[in-house]
């Protein structure tokens, strides 16, 4: 399997990988955050230009050689973990089938390609505060709903009651503030 950007001169394997016995806690715990630090969200971002590399920006992710000291090549295509390398940076992002999900986006002509490893459980909660926000304000943000009377009042004064909100809660906090 592999991720195929428009620009042809680049390609990018994803080969199944396989956790050495020891490892596979430690990668797990590093991988998914259950050390109590957040749960790393891999990250490639490659701008080319006539197929040559003009830029990369990598983050969480490994050198293909120090993920070699974890992990090995698996055979088997059902294997738990994964890595999408990068021939041009020597990355490894190293993703977890079961816990991850991985976004592909390219520009219009494919030679900026980002992708990005996430925790399945981020995605979805990050997916419902977007449709929540969408359900409450997308009338709002749309320039061609026409809004109510009613809307209106009930919004203006919904914003009034979140300002006020804010303001006691500074309020509080300075109050602690000079309590200390």
């Amino acid at each position: 399997m592999r991720i195929d950007s428009t620009d042809r001169s680049v390609d990018y394997p994803v080969k199944p990988w396989s956790a050495h016995d020891e490892s596979t806690d430690s990668i797990r715990s590093w991988v998914d955050g259950d050390d109590g630090l957040a749960p790393l969200q891999p990250t490639l971002v490659l701008h080319s230009e006539g197929g040559i590399l003009r830029d990369a920006r990598v983050d969480h992710a490994l050198d293909t050689e120090q993920l070699e000291h974890f992990t090995r090549a698996a055979e088997d295509e059902d294997s738990p973990w994964w890595v999408i390398e990068d021939p041009n940076t020597r990355t490894g992002l190293l993703v977890s089938r079961e816990h991850h999900l991985v976004t592909v986006e390219t520009d219009d002509d494919g030679a900026t390609v980002h992708i990005h490893v996430e925790p399945r459980r981020a995605k979805a909660e990050r997916d419902k505060q977007r449709d929540r926000f969408a359900r409450r304000w997308g009338p709002w943000l749309n320039p061609d709903a026409a809004l109510g009377p009613d809307q209106i009042r009930r919004g203006i004064a919904r914003a009034e009651e979140m300002v006020l909100e804010l303001l006691a809660e500074e309020t509080t906090d300075d109050s602690e503030d000079s309590d200390a």
